[in-house]
């Protein structure tokens, strides 16, 4: 499992130098061996950092079939960020012989980034899709496997919006099951079709707290337009956890009120509430997709378990006194070409003097005149 392709090679140091704030090292032939306690703060703290868990896929492989069902269903479910076709087979028998139903529907959850690959950007090859797109259909169809592993192949093949996928979203969510409704919303949002857009707005008011918040999401990742108003209402509750996911979703769904709203919440009192707003303006304007600066980026380095921060590492607060020199010398001349016109023009020869530049001669002709009567006196001359 370890084998990467070229392909995945070039998008590990690709991402490997986008913005983070800390470097997590880790020595990946020493990591199984951790305590399980150990193992668990790594992957939580990773997850915690907001890093791209492709920087880490050693680990992951390494901890892939881990013995602690908790390390397991964290290790599987980062198999999201690396789809390399290698994985595939590994995934497939994790989602139908793992001991534990919730690591085989993480196991099916991150079949879904293939199902993207292949649908959506068509990066796949043509064969394995298939070949994933059958499999996981046999999986949803079989009443013998647990309903949490059925329900994450569904949501996995909602990127497809193949008749026969959508006749399964529309079965699940006829179903009385609120489990098999939340997934059936959830695939609503991902499949991106206006078809699902009524049943969306209707979740955004129901009265299970579960269905509403899988509606937030589905309004969200469907760009529901219609949805604003609603979205707006839920982003000035007073249910947090729905608040937090309201905010996010306005940023995508636009429309009337949407930017008033999340401008009254960037005051709110609550910072985490403020800081959800702020990055939700940002993503309003587009202005989260600005390039890093040089002063962002770092590499994942390999060394023992342990959380460093960027300043702590020589080599790197050198780069960054030089970025900031290199900056600082940058506004420097932007300022003086900027103050070129501002400087006063040069006194033209010839030119009158102004009236205290006169007076200031007049005192000194006064200091030297002063200075030779008392150099005449001093020598007697007449």
């Amino acid at each position: 499992m370890a084998y990467k392709s070229k392909k995945r090679m070039e998008e590990v140091r690709y991402r490997s130098q986008q913005t983070v704030k800390r470097i997590i090292t880790v020595e990946n032939d020493n990591v199984s061996s951790l305590p399980t306690e150990e193992k668990l703060k790594l992957l939580l703290e990773i997850e915690e950092m907001g890093d791209w868990r492709g920087l880490y896929e050693d680990m992951y492989v390494t901890l892939f079939d881990d013995p602690d069902v908790r390390v397991r269903r964290i290790a599987v479910s980062a198999f999201w960020d690396f789809p390399d076709e290698n994985y595939i087979d590994s995934l497939m028998r994790k989602s139908m012989e793992d001991a534990d139903a919730e690591v085989r529907g993480e196991a099916c959850g991150a079949l879904g980034r293939y199902v993207y690959e292949g649908f959506i950007t068509g990066e796949l090859k043509p064969k394995s899709y298939k070949r994933i797109r059958e499999f996981l259909c046999k999986v949803v169809k079989n009443a013998a496997l647990p309903v949490v592993v059925r329900r994450r192949a569904l949501e996995s093949l909602s990127f497809d919006t193949g008749e026969d996928i959508l006749e399964m979203i529309g079965r699940a969510y006829e179903e009385p099951s609120t489990d098999w409704r939340s997934s059936a919303i959830f695939a609503m949002g991902r499949s991106h079709l206006e078809r699902w857009h009524p049943a969306i707005l209707k979740e955004l008011h129901s009265e299970s707290r579960r269905l509403r918040i899988e509606a937030v999401v589905a309004a969200r990742e469907g760009y529901v337009s219609a949805s604003t108003s609603r979205l707006c209402e839920l982003a000035r509750g007073s249910d947090k956890p729905i608040r937090l996911l309201a905010i996010s979703a306005l940023a995508h769904t636009g429309g009337e009120g949407a930017l008033e709203t999340l401008e009254a919440c960037a005051l709110d009192r609550d910072c985490e509430i403020v800081e959800t707003a702020e990055a939700a303006i940002e993503k309003f304007f587009g202005l989260d997709e600005e390039e890093p600066s040089e002063t962002d980026t770092i590499d994942v380095q390999l060394g023992s378990v342990s959380d460093i921060d960027l300043a702590d590492t020589p080599v790197r607060v050198d780069e960054l006194l030089k970025a900031a020199e290199a900056a600082a010398e940058a506004a420097d001349e932007g300022e003086s070409e900027d103050g070129v016109e501002d400087e006063e023009p040069e006194e033209a020869e010839g030119e009158m003097p102004s009236e205290v530049e006169a007076e200031e001669a007049e005192m000194e002709d006064e200091e030297e005149a002063e200075e030779i009567e008392g150099e005449e006196t001093a020598s007697g001359d007449p």
